[in-house]
């Protein structure tokens, strides 16, 4: 039957008078225990710390779970342009005005020239007028025609770069008129007139109106580009997004294994400016990353990390271990408290029933006498004594009352009865045994303890964490040698500009054929996903050496110590233990043979005291006589009671500290020794 089960039934059979204010309930020893072991507060808060150290090695053994994270980035970030950039950006502005400007010019010029009938080209365009043969050592450089230099200007300028366009318009001729020459050369070797010549003047005229279109069309699509352009950007920005899941799972060895997935878009611009760079845009595509990464890290210093990693879990369950072994030395320091204080209880309900009795035959010895003094047979002095015994009598139930209250609330605080219904405290039922155990070995007692006393056992397990604690402080004291290992796979697609004129799309023939998408649309990390991946591989070595190592050490100096603490408590309990057996062991011995002795002492007394009846009812025996033999009787029982007292409670003792008072399986208890104490009547 449950012990709860046990406790209900028990309150159930409480019986209570209809005026009473106390509740009687009666426990054997048996009972007694079973209900302490249910209901005792400490059992309950022992219960508790196993729990709490359970918690706290799974916490230690969440070190090495496997963590899934996700997390994400995005942000904006603005920055002005640097020196280069901006440079860049000058430039661009400054060749597309220094096309237009020329090419309006050189329009205007070849106008001028058609309308006054001049039908050569200009030599070289407005801010063109230096022509080049030679290199700057003066040598030929075999050029059909001169080259035209911008004055005052290195080739590398944006006017310098508009040479190599004009001269793709037209061909500079030389400094003499060549029409004009040839019709004189003709005449003077008498030759007839070319006939060609009048043609070759309209195909003059002819190139030199297909120069001004040509010039009109790049004049106008160079101020129109500028205009596009717009204002130089003073600052960019840059848009970032990324996504990364991990899978981590640390090893017990000390390595970590590590799985990556890593998806991130990003946006360069100028503000305000659309992303395609023919109307101001910074010319950076948007850009798409996927990686797929395996990452190993091993710890090369520091016992490769293993004691270190370990540590925590190995001293969580060896401290788990311990308040296991501890709740169960509570149980059987329970059982021990409510042992002796069930065998207190009976023995002061005994010596109260044996002092009640011995009241109630001195009550009978004054009754006699006073009826013997009024008849005149006696004198008025033995009267005066048979009262004083009475008195002294009831003085010592009197006390042993007072002590049976205090038993009683003693067993009901070791058991943890509530007082509401305990009252003052349960009633013990049962007899001390009338054969007493044979008396064990106290030296094989001895050698048992340390395997047998949990609370020795406990102390061995708190030394073991400390030591592991100290393990792993000697391991930190070494320097930091990490290798990690990455391999992976990352794909990297940029997207096509949004473009503000559709067709440059089909006039561009480098655009890719995809629709451009923003920097944070799916549709970009979808593509990136399928577009061509790279390996990526990195090693990384990590070295670290603390100056001072101050932390390392004063943490190593406090584990040592926490430590030696355990090791000092582990021996001295140990050598208590085996100095309360030898105590208790030869405590037994003398409290079995005051029993014994007392019983035969009592067995004298209780056939001296009939023989002392028998002689008083004849007359032949004096009335002190006849309460010092009560009172010897009387002494006699209680030394008896109290003997065996202290035999039970010496034998209850010398159980617990050998460890055999309570038997566990599983951690609860399934067994007690109660041989040789009181049992139920």
């Amino acid at each position: 039957m449950p012990v709860r089960v046990v406790w209900l039934a028990l309150l159930g059979a409480t019986t209570m008078s209809a005026g009473a204010q106390e509740a009687t309930l009666e426990l054997d020893l048996d009972s007694a225990v079973r209900l302490t072991l249910e209901l005792s507060p400490e059992l309950r808060r022992t219960r508790a710390e196993v729990a709490l150290r359970a918690g706290n090695l799974r916490e230690a053994s969440g070190t090495f779970d496997t963590v899934f994270r996700a997390n994400t980035t995005g942000g904006y970030v603005e920055t002005e342009l640097d020196p280069d950039a901006l440079s860049r950006e000058q430039q661009r502005r400054e060749g597309l005005f220094s096309v237009a400007q020329t090419f309006g010019k050189l329009k205007e010029d070849i106008a001028d020239r058609i309308a006054n009938g001049q039908l050569t080209p200009p030599i070289c365009p407005p801010g063109f007028t230096s022509l080049r043969l030679t290199d700057q050592s003066g040598t030929d450089l075999g050029l059909n025609r001169p080259i035209c230099i911008p004055v005052g200007l290195g080739t590398n300028s944006p006017a310098g770069l508009v040479s190599s366009a004009l001269q793709a318009l037209f061909a500079p001729p030389s400094a003499v008129d060549l029409t004009a020459f040839t019709a004189r050369l003709r005449a003077a070797l008498g030759l007839a007139p070319d006939d060609r010549i009048e043609e070759l003047q309209q195909i003059g005229l002819e190139q030199l109106e297909r120069a001004q279109r040509l010039s009109n069309l790049v004049a106008d699509n160079s101020a129109l580009g500028l205009e596009r352009l717009g204002r130089i950007p003073a600052t960019e920005f840059r848009n970032p997004l990324a996504l990364q899941f991990t899978l981590d799972k640390p090893l017990r060895f000390g390595s970590l294994f590590s799985l990556q997935a890593r998806l991130s878009g990003q946006e360069n611009n100028f503000p305000g400016k659309a992303l395609d760079p023919s109307f101001g845009g910074l010319g950076a595509q948007n850009e798409f990353k996927t990686g797929f990464f395996l990452t190993f890290n091993q710890p090369l210093g520091k016992g490769r990390g293993s004691v270190s990693a370990r540590a925590a879990e190995r001293a969580a369950a060896a401290l788990l271990e311990a308040a296991r072994r501890r709740h169960e030395q509570s149980n059987s320091d329970r059982v021990r408290d409510t042992i002796v204080a069930h065998v207190n209880l009976l023995a002061a309900q005994q010596s109260l029933a044996l002092l009640e009795q011995s009241v109630e035959s001195q009550r009978s010895v004054m009754e006699a006498t006073e009826a013997l003094v009024k008849a005149g047979e006696r004198a008025r002095t033995d009267l005066t004594r048979s009262q004083a015994g009475l008195a002294d009598a009831e003085t010592a139930a009197a006390s042993a009352r007072q002590s049976l209250l205090a038993a009683r609330s003693e067993l009901a605080r070791v058991i943890g009865l509530d007082a509401a219904k305990a009252g003052v405290g349960p009633l013990a039922r049962g007899s001390f045994p009338s054969s007493l155990v044979e008396l064990p070995d106290v030296e094989a007692l001895q050698q048992q303890a340390s395997l047998l006393r949990l609370d020795l056992r406990a102390a061995k397990q708190e030394e073991q964490a400390s030591s592991i604690i100290v393990d792993a402080s000697q391991a930190d004291l070494r320097r930091k040698l990490d290798l990690s290992l990455s391999v992976g796979m990352v794909s990297d697609y940029r997207s096509p500009f949004f473009r503000v004129l559709p067709d440059e799309y089909a006039n561009d023939p480098a655009e890719p054929p995809e629709s451009p998408v923003n920097y944070y649309s799916p549709r970009g990390f979808g593509r990136s996903f399928t577009n061509k991946y790279l390996p990526e591989i990195r090693v990384q070595l990590t070295f670290e050496v603390p100056f001072g190592n101050n932390t390392a050490r004063g943490r190593l100096e406090q584990d040592q110590q926490a430590l030696r603490q355990s090791k000092i408590r582990t021996m001295d309990l140990d050598r208590v233990i085996g100095e309360n057996l030898a105590g208790l062991g030869a405590a037994l011995r003398a409290a079995r043979v005051e029993v014994e002795r007392l019983r035969v002492s009592v067995s004298q007394h209780e056939e001296n005291w009939k023989t002392t009846q028998e002689l008083r009812k004849a007359g032949d025996l004096s009335l002190v006589d006849t309460l010092l033999t009560e009172q010897d009787l009387t002494n006699a029982r209680l030394q008896l009671v109290e003997a065996l007292r202290n035999y039970d409670v010496s034998l209850a003792l010398l159980r617990f500290e050998a460890g055999t008072l309570v038997k566990f399986r599983e951690g609860e208890p399934i067994g007690f020794d109660l041989a040789g104490l009181p049992s139920p009547s």
